[in-house]
């Protein structure tokens, strides 16, 4: 008795989601921020404050929150797994403190957005 054996080859055609493995945000200094804290700062000062992302596929979309409500959607790809966006805040006043700024990193509907908070510490007068 013979047996015929054939081998296929089987290609998996699709692309597995997988969402950012890792969100940081970074201050003025470009130093990654350990509590959800940046500053202090003066009134009237200029700050950007950044969110990176690394992985994810595919890659997220990084946006800037503040009440609900996008406040700086202008991601952009900075490596090949890597992912910016440079939150700029101008003219910094009393109003800014309290404020939670939250970075939102979605790369698919399927799953749930990663998210991170900072919030500004100022000087008082």
């Amino acid at each position: 008795m013979f047996y015929t054996v054939r081998i296929f080859p089987c290609f998996n055609r699709t692309r597995e989601n997988l969402p950012s493995s890792k969100l940081s945000i970074l201050n003025d200094k470009s130093e990654v921020v350990t509590r959800p804290l940046v500053g202090p700062y003066f009134e009237g000062d200029t700050v950007t404050v950044t969110c990176l992302s690394h992985g994810g596929n595919p890659l997220p979309s990084l946006t800037w929150w503040v009440d609900n409500s996008v406040v700086d959607d202008t991601d952009e790809i900075v490596s090949g797994d890597q992912v910016k966006n440079e939150m700029i805040l101008r003219d910094l006043s009393r109003e800014h403190v309290g404020l939670v700024y939250t970075c939102q990193a979605v790369n698919t509907d399927a799953l749930p957005p990663l998210k991170a908070d900072v919030r500004l510490d100022m000087y008082r007068k």
